[in-house]
C-alpha cells in the first residue's frame, strides 16, 4: 500500500473493529503493514504470504514495532497453505480474517475454507470491486452478510480504487 494517507484512513476505518477481536488470520500479509497495525492494538495475528522476502520483512517489522510476541507468519502460497492443518486452525480459532488478496482476488478453494471455519467476521480490502463483489457473493452465499463497504481513493486522478468490505458470519 503506497499511499500512506489513505492506509491511515483504512486503520481508522477498522479501529472500531478491533474490540472484539483478539485472535486474526492475515491472509496475503505481505511485508506485515496490517498484521502489525493489529499486533500494536493487542490482537494476535497469524499472517501468510507467498513471498518469502515479504515475510523477513514481517518479521523485521514485528520485532521492530516490538510485537514480535503477538504475530506468526507463514510463507507459502495462501491457496495452498489454506488446506493445512495449522491454517485450518487458525481458522477455526480467529475472531476475524482480513484478506488483502491480488487483483485477482480469492481462488474458490480459499474462500471455500473459510466459509468452512466460519470465521466470525472476514474484512476484505480489495483493489478490484468486480473481485469483490464476485468473492462476497460467494460467502454470501455461504452464510455471511455484507454489513460495511467503504471505498477508499488510493490513487487519485486514476480508475483505481481500493475497497474495504466488513462481512460476519450469520
Amino acid at each position: 500500500q503506497v499511499n500512506v494517507e489513505i492506509v491511515g484512513r483504512i486503520f481508522a476505518a477498522m479501529e472500531s473493529w478491533l474490540h472484539a477481536t483478539p485472535r486474526i488470520v492475515d491472509l496475503y500479509c505481505g511485508v506485515g503493514t496490517f498484521a502489525i497495525f493489529f499486533a500494536k492494538r493487542g490482537c494476535r495475528v497469524y499472517g501468510v504470504e507467498e513471498n518469502a522476502t515479504a515475510i523477513a520483512e514481517a518479521l523485521g517489522n514485528a520485532a521492530r514495532n516490538e510485537v514480535e510476541q503477538l504475530t506468526r507468519f507463514a510463507t507459502g502460497k495462501v491457496e495452498r497453505l489454506i488446506d493445512t492443518p495449522a491454517c485450518r486452525n487458525e481458522l477455526r480459532k480467529s475472531d476475524a480474517l482480513f484478506l488483502d488478496p491480488p487483483r485477482k482476488g480469492c481462488d474458490e478453494n480459499t474462500l471455500a475454507a473459510i466459509a468452512r471455519a466460519r470465521v466470525p467476521a472476514v474484512w476484505y480490502l480489495s483493489c478490484d470491486p468486480a473481485t469483490l463483489a464476485r468473492d462476497s457473493k460467494f460467502l454470501v452465499a455461504k452464510g455471511y452478510r455484507l454489513r460495511t463497504l467503504q471505498p477508499f481513493d488510493m490513487f487519485p486522478q486514476t480508475g483505481h480504487i481500493e475497497t474495504l468490505a466488513r462481512l460476519e458470519f450469520s
